[in-house]
């Protein structure tokens, strides 16, 4: 696969504002480009996308079909489905989603413990899901102006253009920036750093990932990202 069809899924999956699509969902440009076929089986797509992801990619068995999703751990993965799905009942959440039925049990139960995923009862006595972070948690009890969180003011050398400029610098064709090294060629103190992620990803432009540790050095590693759901952030890519 070049270059070229890997920058064709990133930037579907980014403008639709999806983590994950299954096979079959992607765009039949995209799948006869990728196999030469006008309708391939989901296996010839799988099979082709499979040894070309890299760190930015990966295909993920659901219940029912395949996905090709951003590379996240489960319980990333997971957590993003609760954010985009937040209010609705597990039955709800499950549905079309990479993973099966026992995997979705196990991974939300681990959130569960964890504290990143809440519960609530239902007008009807049903369950609903919501992150443990989610101002829609509350959306019937709409927070006044008054009661927002103060915004974080960015010192003089902070700002998004810089932050975008240096991220262009670093990509070069990849689609992806590690954190540490974002954090090392701006040079900017941790707090301020730490809240321009945090602006940019609330505002939809910034998608960060976390991934696998084994590539990163334990310096590299504590030059990422820990959210406030404790989930490690290696990687960000630029969504709009």
């Amino acid at each position: 696969m070049d270059l070229n069809i890997t920058d064709e899924l990133v930037k579907f999956l980014k403008k639709n504002h999806r983590d994950f699509v299954t096979l079959s969902g992607l765009p039949d440009s995209l799948k006869k480009n990728l196999t030469n076929k006008k309708k391939p089986a989901n296996i010839e797509i799988k099979e082709v996308l499979t040894p070309h992801l890299g760190n930015v990619l990966m295909v993920k068995k659901g219940g029912r079909s395949d996905y090709l999703a951003f590379k996240q751990t489960e319980d990333e993965l997971l957590f993003r489905v609760v954010q985009s799905r937040s209010g609705k009942s597990p039955g709800q959440m499950a549905v079309n989603i990479p993973f099966s039925k026992k995997e979705f049990i196990s991974v939300l139960n681990r959130l569960l413990e964890q504290g990143k995923v809440q519960v609530r009862l239902g007008d009807n006595y049903n369950l609903k899901l919501y992150p443990a972070d989610n101002t829609a948690f509350r959306s019937e009890e709409k927070r006044s102006e008054a009661e927002q969180p103060e915004p974080v003011p960015p010192v003089a050398d902070v700002s998004e253009e810089k932050f975008r400029a240096a991220f262009q610098e670093l990509e070069r064709g990849k689609f992806y920036v590690r954190i540490c090294d974002m954090r090392r060629r701006l040079n900017w103190p941790e707090k301020e750093f730490d809240a321009m992620l945090r602006r940019l990803r609330d505002a939809g432009k910034l998608q960060l990932q976390g991934g696998d540790t084994d590539y990163f050095t334990p310096d590299e590693l504590q030059a990422s990202f820990v959210d406030e759901n404790n989930f490690r952030m290696l990687t960000m890519m630029w969504r709009q």
